[in-house]
């Protein structure tokens, strides 16, 4: 079996074994990983399709959905950043498919995106997104099923199944709230969202940070994720 993987930070391999790692384990699977730390959803829309085109025998594809109001921009890179290093690695997360990327999220601090990218941009810049733009209704409510439903369909035309997990919102109680509830029935979305569930079963973050260990990683397999996904598998 092989099972492609998308997702943010939290479905990386930057702090650890990610969950994916303990499901390949468990299931005799080889997993193909991507990731975009720190970056918004609609980067990994070219991901999913990267995955496909590279690995048309793959059976499964497992999109773990990051915060939806990250806004994910194209972007004019500065060539001369050493983060531009490396970029056709899927997982890197400014870079793939020819096209550059940037997410803007709450916490954007605007001194290193002009490290970043070789600008000089004022703080007037960081508050108009961090204030006006990213937590739109348009960003946090309504984006992310138009990105779900790209996703879904490029899975359909190469007759591949997707399945989607939330780690940051409840997808389904979100969908209540636009009216995508009947769009999105029939796409296999779990129940719940991770951030929610880990809070339930005491599974700690690492000391000082927002994501966890390989041991709790494996938790989040074992506790939430699978129970859940073998319906889907």
């Amino acid at each position: 079996m092989k099972i492609g993987i998308g997702g943010c930070s939290h479905s990386s391999k930057s702090y650890g074994n990610a969950w994916w790692y303990y499901m390949g384990k468990k299931l005799n699977a080889e997993i193909i990983p991507s990731s975009s730390d720190g970056m918004g959803n609609e980067i990994n829309v070219e991901k999913i399709k990267g995955i496909i085109d590279k690995h048309p025998d793959v059976d499964l594809i497992i999109y773990q959905v990051t915060d939806p109001a990250r806004l994910t921009v194209g972007i004019k890179p500065y060539e001369g950043n050493h983060q531009f290093k490396d970029m056709e690695l899927l997982s890197h997360p400014y870079y793939y498919n020819k096209c550059h990327y940037y997410s803007f999220r709450n916490r954007f601090d605007i001194n290193e995106f002009n490290k970043c990218f070789n600008t000089n941009f004022s703080r007037e810049v960081e508050s108009l997104f961090t204030q006006i733009i990213v937590p739109s209704n348009f960003n946090t409510d309504y984006k992310v099923f138009h990105t779900l439903l790209t996703m879904q369909k490029i899975c359909e035309i190469n007759n591949k199944k997707i399945v989607f997990f939330s780690w940051f919102v409840d997808l389904k109680e979100l969908a209540l709230k636009t009216g995508y509830d009947y769009i999105i029935k029939d796409m296999n979305i779990l129940d719940g969202f991770v951030s929610d569930e880990v809070i339930k079963r005491g599974i700690n973050t690492i000391p000082n940070n927002t994501h966890f260990d390989s041991k709790n990683q494996c938790r989040i397999f074992e506790e939430i994720l699978y129970p859940k996904l073998l319906s889907f598998i």
